[in-house]
């Protein structure tokens, strides 16, 4: 009988280790499904900041190249200000994978803001059809694309 009792003594404590080791499984799977669906919302918020951004620079680089150049200076320190930050929201999403590395997009929205005759005294202000404006619509554009082709992949 002593045998009969150790094995049922067995079989219980073995019940209760398979139930505690079932649910450290189940709250370890719960709490990755958390951490992704966080890191979705995180990743989400910040292409909405960099989106947002973008179309403030290209509202500010109107506003820019429409202004005589010894009137636009305060606008083109709000224009790079505002590259500068959408470089640095860039730099947070690659790090949560390098697949959002867009910084030759960055680079190239940059270059198309404030290349050519940026803060000359020489620029004449340009007309609202040049096709400038397209151009740096075009590069806000590329680089929003590539992010949210990026995070479609990733969570489709």
């Amino acid at each position: 009988m002593s045998d009969l009792q150790n094995y049922d003594e067995y079989i219980k404590i073995g019940i209760a280790a398979g139930q505690i080791i079932f649910a450290a499984i189940g709250w370890n799977i719960i709490s990755r499904g958390n951490d992704k669906r966080e890191q979705r919302k995180e990743l989400r918020a910040l292409l909405n900041e960099i989106r947002m951004l973008t179309t403030q620079i290209e509202t500010k680089v109107i506003e820019y190249y429409s202004l005589e150049p010894f009137k636009s200076r305060e606008v083109a320190v709000q224009v790079k200000r505002l590259l500068k930050q959408v470089a640095t929201l860039a730099t947070t999403v690659a790090r949560y994978d390098h697949r959002y590395d867009v910084s030759q997009h960055v680079a190239e929205l940059r270059m198309k803001a404030t290349g050519g005759d940026f803060e000359s005294a020489a620029r004449q202000p340009t007309k609202d059809d040049d096709n400038l404006f397209n151009e740096i619509a075009a590069a806000g554009m590329q680089l929003i694309d590539e992010l949210e082709s990026t995070f479609a992949r990733r969570y489709s």
